[in-house]
C-alpha cells in the first residue's frame, strides 16, 4: 500500500468551506481514501473578504 501526502489550502465561503470538509470527512471516515493527519481551525480571509480558509495535511490511502 502507498500514502500519498499533500498539504492542501481550502479557500471558500463559510458554508461551502462546511461542505467541503465534509466531503474530506467523508473520505476518511466511510470511503477511506484519506487519512487526514492534521485539519486547521477555520480563518477569516484578510481584509473585506467574506471567504475563510482551512489547512488540511492528508494522505490518499492507495491500494498499490
Amino acid at each position: 500500500m502507498t500514502n500519498h501526502y499533500a498539504e492542501i489550502r481550502i479557500t471558500a465561503s463559510e458554508i461551502d468551506l462546511q461542505v467541503w470538509l465534509w466531503l474530506f470527512h467523508k473520505l476518511q471516515d466511510d470511503d477511506k481514501i484519506i487519512e487526514i493527519v492534521e485539519e486547521s481551525k477555520p480563518y477569516a480571509n484578510r481584509g473585506e473578504s467574506k471567504l475563510y480558509r482551512v489547512y488540511i495535511k492528508a494522505n490518499l490511502i492507495s491500494g498499490e
